[in-house]
């Protein structure tokens, strides 16, 4: 039995699992996705941030997904990958032996090295770590308006207005 692992639990890790279980009915697949959320769609968090849609609409899977398709989905970002020994190592500790590995990481995002980018009220976002930190900045404060710069490298930077 053939032993799969992505890492990356975005777009193409989540078709890449499943083109492999189209392929391979039996191989053992895991995801290392390195959020404590289920796999999500990016390009949609700006719609979760302005309100047009809510937060259980960005999931990219139903919550079911894994399990229909066989798949082990690690929440823990990767430390190392020993291709002598063929494994993934997680920062938890997670240790996944590998016959195949796919990297489909994407990437994480860059606070602009611009005077007052760290100040409060400036966020990257790129996870659904940022867009909750983002949505409960908005709900404590009371922002109405915010700008957004977009597509910065590989960051989006928003700054909040009251």
């Amino acid at each position: 039995m053939s032993r799969y692992v992505i890492i990356g639990g975005g777009p193409a890790g989540l078709s890449a699992a499943e083109a492999i279980r189209a392929a391979d009915r039996e191989g053992m697949i895991a995801i290392f996705h390195g959020e404590p959320s289920g796999p999500y769609y990016r390009p949609a968090l700006s719609h979760f941030f302005n309100g047009r849609i809510e937060e259980h609409e960005l999931l990219a899977r139903p919550a079911s997904w894994a399990r229909d398709v066989n798949t082990h989905i690690l929440h823990e970002r990767v430390t190392r990958v020993d291709s002598a020994a063929r494994e993934v190592i997680g920062e938890l500790g997670a240790r996944e032996p590998f016959d195949r590995l796919l990297i489909a990481a994407g990437a994480d995002p860059v606070q602009p090295p611009w005077p007052g980018a760290h100040c409060e009220g400036v966020f990257t976002y790129r996870t659904h770590g940022c867009a909750r930190r983002i949505a409960a900045y908005l709900q404590a404060r009371g922002v109405r308006r915010a700008v957004g710069l977009d597509r910065l490298g590989t960051a989006a930077l928003v700054a909040f207005i009251r």
